[in-house]
């Protein structure tokens, strides 16, 4: 077995070239889950389409997912895809932490 990874190794590692230019501000799981909430309120509605199609020719689902993207924009994410990939590894790092959190 090779041990767990320490925090040189991991800091020795190179940076995804997306998740370069990430504000610090976004780096904690607290922010994570603050910032995931917001954005789902953003996007929440009362309505559900059962197609894409139609919910790509909705105007209010339409201004509410351009809303959404204005919000990663302001909150320092370059585009979605770059919230995207910071979303898949804060979900890991977050489901990491509960689960050492519920085992002790």
């Amino acid at each position: 077995m090779r041990g767990a990874p320490t925090k040189e190794k991991i800091e020795a590692l190179p940076t995804h070239p997306l998740l370069e230019g990430i504000p610090d501000e976004v780096k904690s799981v607290e922010a994570y889950v603050v910032i995931e909430r917001e954005l789902f309120n953003i996007v929440k509605s009362h309505h559900k389409h059962k197609k894409i199609g139609v919910w790509m020719r909705c105007k209010h689902c339409q201004k509410r997912h351009s809303l959404q993207t204005e919000r990663i924009v302001s909150l320092g994410f370059k585009d979605r895809s770059q919230y995207s990939l910071w979303r898949k590894v804060m979900n890991i790092i977050y489901k990491n932490q509960t689960n050492e959190e519920k085992g002790n």
